[in-house]
C-alpha cells in the first residue's frame, strides 16, 4: 500500500476507546512494557537480537513515551505522519525488519486484553488494530517516500 493511500480515519468513538483504554492501562504503567516485551519475544524470538544490549528500563520509558504520543494523537494520526515516518526510518537504520510490525501489533493487543481484562471488548480491539495497522503501513512506506524524493532530486539534477 502506498503512503498516499494510507489515510487514517478513526472515528471519534474509536479514538475515545483507545484513549480511555490507555488511561486504564496507565494505572499499571510499570507492568506494561515488561509484559509487552515478554509477549513480543515469545511471538518473535528472533527479534531479541535487536534488544540484547538494551537497558530495559530505558526501553520501557521509550515504549511509554511512544505509546503516550500515539494515544494522545490517535484522533489525528495523519497529522503526525512525519513523526510516524521518522519512527519507520529509525527502524530501517537499525535494520529492524518490517515483518516484526505485525508481531509488535499482536503483542500490544495482547497487552490491551490482559490489562483491561473484563473491560476489554471487540470494539476496543478493533480500534487499536485499526490504528496500529495504519501506523505499520506508514512506517513501512516511509523509506519509499524518502527514496522517491531522492530519485526526484536526481532527475532534476541530472535529467
Amino acid at each position: 500500500m502506498n503512503v498516499k493511500q494510507a489515510q487514517m480515519v478513526l472515528t471519534g468513538r474509536e479514538a475515545d476507546l483507545i484513549k480511555s483504554s490507555w488511561k486504564l492501562m496507565e494505572q499499571r504503567r510499570i507492568e506494561n512494557p515488561l509484559f509487552f516485551y515478554e509477549t513480543f519475544f515469545e511471538v518473535a524470538p528472533e527479534a531479541r537480537k535487536y534488544f540484547s544490549h538494551k537497558d530495559f528500563s530505558k526501553l520501557g520509558k521509550k515504549f511509554d513515551f511512544t505509546m503516550d504520543f500515539i494515544v494522545s494523537n490517535c484522533h489525528q494520526l495523519d497529522e503526525i505522519r512525519e513523526s510516524i515516518e521518522d519512527l519507520g526510518r529509525i527502524h530501517i537504520k537499525l535494520d529492524i525488519e518490517s515483518k516484526f510490525y505485525s508481531k509488535f501489533n499482536d503483542s500490544l493487543l495482547q497487552l490491551v486484553n490482559r490489562i483491561l481484562g473484563t473491560s476489554h471488548s471487540k470494539e476496543i480491539e478493533t480500534a487499536w488494530s485499526k490504528a496500529l495497522d495504519h501506523i505499520s503501513v506508514v512506517m513501512q512506506n516511509a523509506p519509499d517516500k524518502k527514496q522517491n524524493k531522492f530519485q526526484q532530486l536526481l532527475k532534476k539534477l541530472f535529467g
